[in-house]
């Protein structure tokens, strides 16, 4: 049986890490619980300035979503996504989600729950390809079809909280206030300003992968693990049959000391460690036979450091680069680009 006061300091953020496993791998075995939980005063009195665990805000906007689908008589709804009740632990106030709908029916539904509500932006990319978004903050994100990202219209004051649903490649923009983190259904993974991929093929079957810079990978529900680190051409593998996430080297540069530049390009891999900018777009020229310009005024003292895949395109690996270093990308998606600041 849970305690009382084991739950509210949980609701608050205030568990240690061996309390937090153990609250969330009581409501895993008894989702009856759960359930009694959004019904108690404690959940009724939630106000957004609280602090809540990821993975109980996640349950929160499952749960909620059940409830409205399980009411009575069979409706159409269209669909906005709200915060409310919630807010997420890495010291960001006010993150959880309600569902608020208008349906089509002869009697007005009963009310939900009564919360004070702010926007959430929701990009969707319902085609059969990738789509590329660029968001407030000058980060690009290019979802993979039939996925979609939710977030705070303009961000938090101190953090940049994406949740997606599917996949998508994101190129950070530089921010070293706001950290950037992606949830997925069990794992956050954190940036500064970088590129890399999320991607959730399965409820709880996740591939990451980091192209430029670093990230931090953590757990916010299931098997408890200590923040695992990658390095450009690293990916991270887990799902729920796995005690912990595997992570495997994808691309391994020939050993040099310190910053020396390091370049390798094989038949799957573009690596590139501490390489000069305009290097980068001669090797990309070549191996993609294409005319590459860039502002040599403002990015002559540009290196790069990244690894990119075979199955890039141009296009994509040229507005990483430019993303990476607030500069933008101008061409007729063609053989002619240039760069510029």
């Amino acid at each position: 049986m849970l305690s009382k006061e084991l739950y509210q300091r949980f609701l608050q953020g205030q568990c240690s890490a061996a309390e937090e496993a153990e609250v969330l791998a009581y409501f895993r075995q008894h989702p009856e619980a759960w359930k009694e939980q959004l019904q108690h005063d404690d959940f009724q009195q939630f106000r957004p300035d609280a602090r809540l665990h990821p993975a109980h805000s996640a349950n929160m906007f499952k749960a909620i979503r059940t409830r409205i689908v399980q009411q009575d008589g069979v409706h159409r709804m269209r669909v906005r996504i709200f915060t409310a009740a919630a807010a997420l632990l890495a010291g960001v106030a006010g993150i959880a989600f309600l569902w608020k709908f208008e349906a089509q029916r002869q009697h007005a539904p009963a009310p939900l729950v009564a919360m004070a509500a702010t926007v959430m932006d929701t990009l969707r990319n319902n085609s059969n390809h990738s789509q590329r978004y660029v968001l407030e903050d000058g980060s690009s994100i290019v979802l993979y079809r039939y996925s979609q990202i939710s977030y705070r219209k303009g961000f938090e004051t101190n953090a940049r909280n994406i949740y997606l649903k599917g996949g998508g490649r994101f190129s950070v923009a530089k921010d070293q206030r706001r950290p950037f983190t992606v949830y997925t259904s069990t794992l956050a993974t954190t940036a500064l300003g970088t590129v890399f991929t999320v991607q959730e093929n399965a409820p709880r079957q996740i591939h990451i992968k980091l192209i430029s810079g670093k990230i931090v990978v953590k757990s916010t529900g299931g098997v408890a693990f200590a923040p695992m680190y990658l390095e450009p051409g690293e990916t991270l593998a887990w799902n729920e049959g796995m005690h912990l996430p595997e992570k495997r080297h994808e691309t391994v540069l020939p050993p040099m000391p310190g910053s020396e530049e390091r370049l390798v390009a094989d038949g799957q891999t573009l690596a590139f460690n501490h390489v000069p900018l305009q290097k980068v777009l001669q090797v990309l020229g070549e191996q993609y036979d294409a005319d590459i310009q860039y502002d040599a005024h403002h990015l002559k003292k540009v290196y790069v450091t990244a690894t990119f895949s075979r199955q890039d395109s141009l296009v994509n690996i040229l507005q990483t680069i430019a993303t990476l270093n607030n500069a933008s990308v101008q061409g007729d998606n063609g053989r002619h680009y240039q760069l510029k600041k």
